[in-house]
């Protein structure tokens, strides 16, 4: 379970960034920088594992919403890697209605790292199936809007042959489809 291992001790005499002594100030700082590195690691870790039990599930859950909250970019590669996960806590009246953020905890989290997530998700658009390249447009839209998404889609496909090409025509016609 993703609780355990994202617990570390910290005490409010450890963290004095409002000291008035320099040194302490950095000893503050380099001590949240190796916190919130720590969570990371631990979080991609988990993200590298398996989808075998409910728990592993809840734990990759969990961990996407450390690296989101953390607006983690060393993530991105393993967000997207778990893009096509859903939370599975949404019951299917839920689901029906739910935008793909709420669906997918990964694209969300991807949304919320904001720009250095696009050159990463456009990659996987010309390598990914349909359900994948669905998801990393709406990613790439909700960073960027339609517009500069459609541009930049543009821009891939014209460089890309074969397989890839097909890839991202197909999701320029997604989001040319898909309208809001």
């Amino acid at each position: 379970m993703l609780i355990p291992y994202l617990t570390m001790q910290c005490s409010a005499d450890d963290v004095q960034l409002n000291a008035t002594n320099a040194a302490e100030r950095m000893k503050a700082r380099n001590l949240i920088v190796k916190m919130y590195d720590n969570h990371v690691d631990q979080a991609i870790s988990i993200l590298q594992g398996s989808n075998k039990t409910d728990d592993d599930l809840a734990a990759k859950v969990l961990a996407i919403d450390v690296v989101e909250k953390l607006r983690a970019i060393r993530a991105i590669p393993v967000l997207i890697s778990n893009v096509e996960m859903d939370s599975g806590w949404l019951n299917l009246t839920e689901a029906s209605s739910a935008s793909i953020g709420e669906m997918y905890p990964a694209a969300r989290a991807l949304v919320a790292i904001g720009k250095p997530s696009v050159p990463y998700c456009l990659t996987a658009i010309g390598q990914g199936e349909e359900k994948k390249r669905e998801i990393l447009c709406w990613v790439v839209e909700n960073i960027v809007g339609r517009e500069s998404a459609v541009l930049m889609l543009r821009k891939r496909l014209s460089k890309a042959d074969g397989k890839v090409q097909h890839a991202f025509q197909a999701a320029l016609d997604l989001l040319k489809n898909n309208q809001k």
